[in-house]
């Protein structure tokens, strides 16, 4: 005797290796083995089940399949600037490490220094300056932020806008005071 017996599997990203579907054909005394394999569009962690359906889609032998989809993450170091205190007509500068603390290369499309009409933050040396900049798994880049007040403002409130390919994070805030 033998078993035709169809399998489910109720996650996107699991597929039967080199089959659109399958169906389990066992022989008395036997047993089948299926591949599987994971396939994520994005980085995450994914589950799923699949089901050698018996008797309908809610009995039978079931496996659950887990996965982490592998991406790039981006990390920046220090998560803010202070620039303390700086006088008017001086100049101060602090580095920012971006980090790619994932899988696969990161890569940054955007820097924006956004602050209020009468404050100029700027990006020094940055290098490469053209984007998008690409950040290997594992690796870093350096950029510099400079502050010139050219009048007294009081408080510095700014912030830098980093964007990324980064599926979880793609937007990075990194606040910016001083005074």
């Amino acid at each position: 005797a033998r078993l035709d017996l169809p399998l489910i599997i109720d996650g996107a990203v699991f597929v039967v290796a080199g089959a659109a579907s399958v169906a389990l054909r066992i022989e008395a005394g036997q047993a089948a083995t299926v591949e599987l394999d994971f396939l994520p569009a994005r980085g995450g962690p994914f589950a799923a089940r699949a089901l050698v359906e018996i008797c309908g889609s809610t009995c039978g032998p079931e496996v659950a399949l887990t996965g982490e989809g592998l991406a790039p993450r981006i990390s920046a170091e220090p998560r803010a600037v202070d620039f303390g205190e700086v006088a008017v007509g001086s100049s101060a500068s602090q580095a920012i490490t971006l980090r790619n603390d994932g899988a696969g290369p990161l890569v940054v499309t955007g820097l924006d220094v956004l602050a209020s009409a009468d404050v100029t933050v700027s990006l020094a040396d940055l290098t490469p300056v053209d984007l998008p900049l690409q950040i290997e798994e594992g690796g870093s880049a350096s950029i510099s932020l400079a502050w010139a007040p050219s009048q007294p403002v009081g408080v510095l409130g700014a912030s830098l806008r980093l964007r990324s390919n980064d599926p979880v994070s793609p937007d990075v805030v990194v606040p910016i005071d001083g005074s």
